[in-house]
């Protein structure tokens, strides 16, 4: 083989590591605020699917790790919002969190599955939406198995539209 191709193969090689080993790889973003912040999702998913819903979102993953974002919503202004959601987590670990538009991270709902099987938590919370984008991401630990449903509404007068 010339120099010249051994050269072509070791760089395209060394980009191929450098792309499976960068930014999109989900390792460590479970407790990583400054990651769960970014613009970028990171994850591996073997099986889910997920879907969004008027002011809403759904989504079930037989096996996941990292995060998605499952709904953004564009405040024109601080507002107040309510979600319902039904949170389950059969396998690991997983939450739901907020991100707002200054990189705030606050956790929404948080299960880990228990000794005698799956965990499930339904509720009502209080967002705190500042204007421009807010996601609320799906976030699981490594091979984690769950699944969300969630609505949001507004609480005050403040308009918020949700993007796709």
């Amino acid at each position: 083989m010339k120099m010249g191709k051994k050269i072509y193969f070791m760089l395209l090689a060394a980009l191929c590591m450098a792309v499976l080993s960068g930014c999109g790889n989900p390792a460590g973003v479970y407790n990583n605020e400054e990651k769960l912040a970014s613009d970028v999702d990171s994850y591996n998913i073997v099986s889910g699917v997920r879907n969004q819903l008027d002011n809403g979102a759904e989504g079930s993953f037989g096996k996941m790790e990292g995060m998605v974002t499952a709904r953004n919503f564009e405040a024109e202004e601080d507002t107040a919002a309510e979600m319902e959601y039904d949170f389950t987590v059969a396998k690991g670990k997983a939450k739901l969190i907020l991100v707002t538009p200054d990189g705030a991270v606050t956790t929404l709902v948080e299960l880990e599955e228990t000794d005698s099987g799956e965990a499930e938590k339904s509720g009502t919370i209080e967002l705190r939406l500042k204007k421009g984008k807010n996601m609320i991401r799906a976030v699981g630990g490594k091979e984690a198995s769950f699944s969300y449903t969630f609505t949001v509404e507004k609480a005050e007068e403040a308009a918020f539209d949700t993007e796709e």
